[in-house]
């Protein structure tokens, strides 16, 4: 693993986030392998690039329209020379819920496997969560509201 290796990772996540944020699913399919995996927020897996993009028609025409997606930490961490993992910290704000109401801002953490094929860095595998206050991080018990 070298410095171009790192920036290649991190090129191909300012890449798939840039695909994100055209709202084209299209697009944003085009940004995997051909035979990646992604799983949604809510446990939906697409396997290829087709099924990636069918995923993300609802969400980016309905749900995300005037959504905002900004990128904090995306630390890597390469698994071996050919593999790395990568968080991609995000928070989104201006999207609805299913009846056209502006929900409040979340944030999560997308991990996305990249792997170099054929010389370029290209995400494999990725697993988005939203994040929640099912529990205090400062202690074991529940957070207010959730019955642990």
């Amino acid at each position: 693993m070298t410095l171009t290796d790192k920036d290649a990772v991190l090129y191909a996540i300012r890449h798939l986030v840039d695909r994100w944020r055209t709202l084209d699913p299209q697009r944003f399919a085009a940004s995997f392998s051909e035979d990646a995996e992604f799983t949604d927020v809510v446990g939906n897996t697409a396997r290829g690039r087709p099924a990636i993009a069918e995923l993300h028609v609802m969400p980016f025409t309905r749900l995300f329209r005037e959504a905002v997606i900004d990128v904090g930490d995306t630390p890597i961490r390469f698994v071996t020379p050919e593999v790395a993992s990568v968080g991609v910290h995000w928070t989104m704000h201006g999207h609805t819920s299913a009846q056209g109401e502006v929900l409040p801002p979340r944030q999560g953490i997308l991990h996305v496997v990249v792997a170099q094929q054929d010389g370029q860095w290209w995400p494999v595998v990725a697993h988005n969560t939203d994040h929640t206050a099912v529990y205090s991080r400062s202690s074991a018990e529940p957070a207010p509201g959730h019955n642990g």
